[in-house]
This record gives structure tokens, sequence and C-alpha cells, in this order.
């Protein structure tokens, strides 16, 4: 088996040399990522605070439902609502 058979066609020039990148790519390729996992990151909690508040919301829904009726009030009083 020859030497370009055994190389992926990704990672080489076609000659059988490897690719390198230069260490401005490899910075940039590493701020995206770190940028993307930050921003990830930043909506995973949000999702996680945005849940107990639902989950709040929801308790005090049920409270609500389960209270003691009171009486509406009077037409009279309608306009201090």
């Amino acid at each position: 088996m020859d030497e370009q058979a055994r190389t992926t066609p990704h990672s080489n020039t076609g000659d059988g040399q490897r690719v390198t990148r230069s260490p401005w790519t490899l910075l940039v390729l590493c701020l995206y990522g770190a940028i993307g996992v930050a921003g990830f990151s930043a909506l995973g909690i949000w999702q996680l605070e945005r849940r107990v508040w639902k989950l709040d919301l929801i308790e005090r829904v049920d409270q609500r439902l389960k209270a003691v009726p009171v009486a509406a009030p009077a037409p009279s009083a309608w306009p201090e609502i």
C-alpha cells in the first residue's frame, strides 16, 4: 500500500504532506468554541431559572384554585377595582 492511500484526504495536500494550521486559526477556533460553550451554558442556566419560576407560578395557581371562594364585590365597588 502506498503512502498516499494510508492518509486521509482531508489531512493532506494531495502530495502526502499534512496540512498545519496557523496559531491564529487555532486561536480563533478556540475562541469560537469558548463563546459557544459560554452561550449554551447561559441558555441552560436561564432555562433552569425559568423552570423554578414556572413551578412557583403553578403552585400559586393551585393554591388559589383550592382556596375558599369569596363573594364577588358589589357593583358599587367596581370602580375601585
